[in-house]
Parts: C-alpha cells; sequence; structure tokens
C-alpha cells in the first residue's frame, strides 16, 4: 500500500509540474507576444493564483486517478477516491483536456482516460443513492457502476417493445446479483462497532459533547428513554429531542442493524431544525418551494412526507385513526423542515429527476435559499443558477457527513438550543420508515 501511494503522489506531482509549466508559459510569454504583435486579446495576459491552483488540483487528480487504473491491485483511500472522481465530474469539460493531454503524450490510453470519465460519471450519478455506511467502505466504485448499468439497462427496457425484453431482463437480473454480493461484502468489511462509534465522535466533534449521549447498551437506552418521557422508541438506533436539542444514540441497536451513521443521520435533523428556528420564515419557504415542484415532484416527495411524517403512529408504528376511522395528522408546524430532506432522498432514489424547467423554478427560490442559509452560518452559500440549488439539496446529506459547508458559524448553531418543542426524530432502521442519508 505504501509503495502505491508513492506511485499515486508521483503520478500526480509530475503532472501538476508539468501542467503549471505549460500553462504559465503560455499565459506569461505566448499571450503577452501574440497580444504585442497583434493587439488582440487572444488568451489571459496574466496567470492568476486561481489560474495556478484550479489547473493544478485537476493535473493532480487526474495524474492520480491514472496511477490507480494502470497500477494492478491499487488500494486507493475511498472516500479520497470518491472525492476525487466527483471533482473530475464537476469540472468534466477541463478534465477532458488534461486526460487528451495525457493521451497524446503516451502516459494513458485512450481506453484508461475513457475508463475515467466513466468511472466519475458512475460515481457523480449513483452515490447520493447509497446508504451511508457504503460510502465508507471500499466497494463505491464497483458499486457505482453496476448501479449505472442498471439504469442503463432499464433505459433500453423503456425504449424497447416488451417482446424483446428476455434478455434485457437476464441482463437486469445479473446486475442485480452482482449488486447484492457486493453488499455483502461492503457489510462484511465493516466493523459495525468500531464504525458507530467513529460516527459519534465525529458528530461529537460538531456539535459538542454537552449535546449528544451514547448508549453502550439497549437497556440503557430504555432507562433514558423513560427518564425523557419518549413512548416508542426502544427499538430505534437514534433520536433528536427537539425539546432539548439533543442527539441520543443506542450503540448496541446501532451496530446490531448496520446503522453506523446513526449519530449523522441525527445531525442532519439537528441542522434541519436549526435552519427552522423561526417556524414563519420555514414555513414561507416550504410553501414557495412546494411550488416550484411539477406534479409528479410534488407526487413523489408528497408521498414520503405522508409515510414518515404527517400521521400519528403508535409504538408499533401503526397509523392512528380518530373516532370516525380517519388518519389524524400531526401539525404540518413539525413537519415542514422534513420537505427538503424528503425532496433530497426522492432525487437520491431517482424519483425525481432533473429538468429545464425545474431549474428556472428553482432559480425563483434563490434569494430566499440564500437568506436562510446564510443566516444560519452558511456563509459561503452561493446559488448563481436553480441547478445550483438542485445540486445543494440533493448533495446536502452527503455534504454533511464529509463535514464540508460548515464554517464556525454553523457549528456554533448547532451547539445552540432549537425551538422548543416535544418532537422526537426517530431512527429505526430496521423500519420501512426510516431514510438512509
Amino acid at each position: 500500500l505504501a509503495n502505491d501511494g508513492i506511485v499515486f503522489v508521483k503520478e500526480g506531482s509530475k503532472e501538476f509540474v508539468q501542467e503549471n509549466t505549460q500553462q504559465a508559459g503560455e499565459y506569461l510569454w505566448i499571450n503577452k507576444t501574440l497580444n504585442m504583435k497583434t493587439g488582440i486579446n487572444f488568451l489571459k495576459d496574466t496567470y492568476t493564483d486561481n489560474d495556478i491552483k484550479s489547473t493544478s488540483i485537476l493535473s493532480f487528480v487526474t495524474g492520480g486517478l491514472l496511477s490507480q487504473i494502470q497500477v494492478p491491485n491499487f488500494k486507493p483511500n475511498s472516500a479520497a477516491q470518491v472525492d476525487n472522481y466527483i471533482y473530475i465530474a464537476n469540472n468534466s469539460d477541463d478534465a477532458e483536456i488534461e486526460l487528451n493531454k495525457l493521451v497524446e503524450s503516451g502516459l494513458a490510453t485512450q481506453e484508461e482516460a475513457d475508463q475515467i470519465m466513466q468511472n466519475a460519471q458512475a460515481i457523480y450519478s449513483n452515490a447520493a443513492s447509497m446508504p451511508a455506511w457504503m460510502l465508507e467502505t471500499d466497494f463505491v466504485l464497483e458499486s457505482s457502476l453496476l448501479l449505472q448499468d442498471k439504469k442503463d439497462i432499464e433505459l433500453r427496457k423503456k425504449k424497447t417493445d416488451p417482446a424483446f425484453h428476455g434478455p434485457l431482463n437476464e441482463q437486469l437480473a445479473d446486475v442485480e446479483s452482482k449488486l447484492k454480493i457486493i453488499s455483502k461484502k461492503a457489510l462484511d468489511s465493516t466493523d459495525a462497532a468500531a464504525a458507530v462509534d467513529k460516527d459519534v465522535e465525529r458528530v461529537t466533534d460538531i456539535v459538542g459533547e454537552e449535546n449528544i449521549e451514547a448508549f453502550n447498551t439497549t437497556e440503557e437506552w430504555k432507562t433514558r428513554l423513560d427518564e425523557l418521557g419518549v413512548e416508542g422508541g426502544y427499538d430505534a438506533d437514534a433520536l433528536f429531542h427537539e425539546q432539548d436539542g439533543k442527539i441520543y444514540i443506542n450503540k448496541q441497536r446501532a451496530a446490531e442493524v448496520q446503522a453506523i451513521t446513526a449519530a449523522n443521520h441525527e445531525l442532519l435533523h439537528k441542522v434541519t431544525a436549526s435552519l427552522f428556528n423561526d417556524p414563519e420564515k420555514g414555513k414561507e419557504l416550504v410553501e414557495k418551494f412546494k411550488k416550484v415542484l411539477s406534479p409528479s415532484e410534488m407526487k413523489a416527495v408528497q408521498k414520503r412526507i405522508d409515510d414518515n411524517y404527517k400521521f400519528k403512529r403508535d409504538d408499533d408504528g401503526n397509523i392512528l385513526l380518530d373516532e370516525d376511522g380517519k388518519k389524524i395528522t400531526n401539525d404540518e408546524s413539525t413537519y415542514d423542515k422534513e420537505w427538503f430532506t424528503a425532496f433530497s432522498d426522492a432525487l437520491g432514489k431517482k424519483e425525481i429527476n432533473w429538468s429545464d424547467n425545474l431549474g428556472e423554478s428553482f432559480l425563483r427560490l434563490k434569494d430566499k435559499f440564500l437568506n436562510v442559509f446564510k443566516e444560519k452560518g452558511f456563509e459561503n452559500a452561493d446559488f448563481k443558477t436553480g441547478r445550483d440549488i438542485y445540486n445543494f439539496i440533493r448533495d446536502y446529506s452527503y455534504n454533511m457527513r464529509k463535514g464540508k459547508g460548515i464554517d464556525s458559524k454553523a457549528k456554533a448553531l448547532l451547539k445552540a438550543p432549537v425551538i422548543l418543542s416535544k418532537e422526537v426524530s426517530l431512527s429505526q432502521t430496521a423500519s420501512d420508515k426510516v431514510q438512509n442519508i
């Protein structure tokens, strides 16, 4: 592994130096020469720090990922690999230019360059739909490629007459079988108890020790729930209690059901609760948000709201009925904040897809979103297009897990009490109601 790591650094560093030397030469000498001779500003005549930074990062990433493909049995850091491929996907046009240079120089084959772009697109399109624990394993890339194959086959089925679905169904079954095998391998590679401890430590660093309580056994968990007066949570692996703004973790249960990011799940509840400290502003934002959704998009999100938040339930999760046999509903103010989580989940499950119309609708929400998030400490939030807002919501859960986008003001917010409420957000991984983040 040490040698493989050195190969990555050498390969990436070599590209880093070559690219900056070449591009700096173009900007500092060639451009000035052309401009002086012709009077036409062909290219930028200065090479800024930002130019150096962006070019260097892209060269390092493309060169490094190439070494992963070329070196047999290379075992990269999973989190770094995912981040690098997402970076490539977000800068796909420039990445293709860099990869073409590698091909032209003989450092890479066209097949290797194509594979990097294919990997990047697969991870970018599919990582968000994986359960959180999967992202901590070494099987993200392999799973992403299979999930992309599955989507491609399903798309071909839609365009093919049912009479010819036989071979496509066999291909789908083969992909599904491979995904199940990988999922089992990933689970087997995970030390659930250690992963739960790591997750709790990570969230504790963000919210502070005074805002999280973790229990080693389910018996300790039950005793604490009784003290809090929380009903129906004995089988839960975690909960967020809005009345005191604390996160509670049942470590034994979380390990048993592989809920190895239970603490992070509840962190998202705490974040969204904090963003909605002002119920009136939160309600206004949600109502505007609903109006940008098409009927089919609204239906997908509403179903998640209905299945998870809208109705009162008994200790066994059954919906409660009134004397007339009608379902008893919760006050909307208690779950307004869940609309964005539900939308994010629907995106991850591909129940909603990007469209230009959706982008234009989101663009009308730009100022509202910016005001809410910047007021709550996300000072670097910036949306230039409707797609930016869409991507932000889609990637929100992923970025929270990676610790991105949380500045000092936001961290201070997370350590402060949220609005007083008796609401409890229970996380029951074994239940159909749970939403993987």
